[in-house]
């Protein structure tokens, strides 16, 4: 066995225990994360995390996790891209999240774990288009050797200004391979059957990628990049098309803040429609691009204050979707 890997997983164990809530078994992981290979890259990873573990308040390792978050946000040109729908107005917003989650397994046979998930946005003046979002997940994994197998499920129902919207049904196998001592890549098919209020818009969604990840300072930064291509299948063949999704990020701890980290992220996507949309006479074709800047704050254990700016350009042949827009949000984040 590599004993570079195996230092790696053993590093990664380390943190995962102690995101867990078990100081004690992180403590030891790393110990023998680093008599491994004292001298390594990741032995220097391994005692920078030792530091933060040892710093951190003593937990009992839990099965449950809850997490969410609460904030505002100035939307200068609020709309729905499921519907394409925009307003061309500006708007005050609050913006509501929560997840619960519980794992029903973690063992050596793998893991699995259960959760529901919140999300909701009320309007100050655009009403039309308030969500309201419910969510419920299945997800498992497991090591085998090194790859890690992975398999979820999960059902969405959201509901826009308080009317049926849309619900989706999805399943999303996928597998995970360390790349080096610092690397991860995760790979993945999702199908997803979505079921929208205005029915020529159901469809079956199939989209397959990649995400990389280049983890730095302790797995507290990285860097990351992404790719998917996306086949949608609609019941109206005028909303059938073609997408490419490419995504670029970096999360970047601020030495000069504790507990402080700078976020950036870029977004690329592409959608070539297959047929001939009535309103404009001629096929659709559309093409977005998404900058996110990001500022966030430990503010004590398990809360984090956030600072974001989005910058969207959508570029189309059709009116409603041709549009730029920019958001500026703060919000209060918890982990528990």
């Amino acid at each position: 066995r590599d004993p570079g890997l195996a230092q790696l997983a053993l590093h990664n164990l380390g943190l995962a225990q102690w995101q867990a809530g078990d100081a004690a078994a992180a403590n030891a992981t790393l110990d023998r994360a680093i008599a491994l290979d004292p001298a390594s890259d990741t032995a220097e990873d391994s005692r920078g995390l030792q530091a933060l573990v040892r710093s951190a308040p003593t937990q009992t390792a839990r099965r449950w996790s809850l997490d969410g978050a609460i904030g505002f946000e100035f939307d200068d040109n609020v709309n729905r891209e499921e519907i394409d729908a925009t307003s061309g107005d500006g708007d005050v917003l609050g913006v509501f999240e929560l997840s619960p989650a519980f794992r029903v397994l973690d063992d050596e046979r793998g893991v699995v774990e259960i959760g529901y998930d919140f999300f909701g946005n009320l309007h100050d003046a655009n009403d039309e288009f308030d969500l309201e979002s419910h969510g419920v997940f299945l997800d498992g994994s497991k090591e085998v050797g090194p790859v890690d197998v992975g398999l979820s499920y999960r059902f969405d129902h959201a509901r826009l200004d308080g009317d049926r919207f849309l619900e989706i049904h999805g399943v999303r196998p996928s597998l995970g391979f360390a790349i080096g001592s610092r690397g991860y890549l995760d790979v993945g098919y999702q199908f997803q059957d979505r079921d929208f209020a205005a029915s020529r818009r159901d469809a079956e969604h199939h989209e397959f990628g990649f995400d990389g990840y280049l983890f730095f300072r302790s797995a507290r930064g990285w860097a990351s990049a992404g790719y998917r291509v996306i086949d949608e299948d609609a019941r109206g063949s005028e909303f059938d098309f073609l997408g490419h999704v490419v995504r670029l990020g970096l999360r970047a701890p601020l030495p000069i803040l504790r507990e402080a980290a700078a976020i950036l992220g870029y977004e690329f996507s592409a959608r070539d429609y297959d047929e001939v949309t009535p309103s404009i006479g001629s096929r659709r074709d559309d093409r977005r691009h998404e900058v996110r800047l990001g500022f966030e704050k430990q503010i004590r254990n398990g809360m984090l204050a956030r600072v974001d700016y989005r910058f969207v350009e959508s570029d189309s042949n059709l009116p409603s979707v041709d549009f730029s827009q920019n958001v500026v949000g703060m919000s209060l984040a918890f982990d528990f």
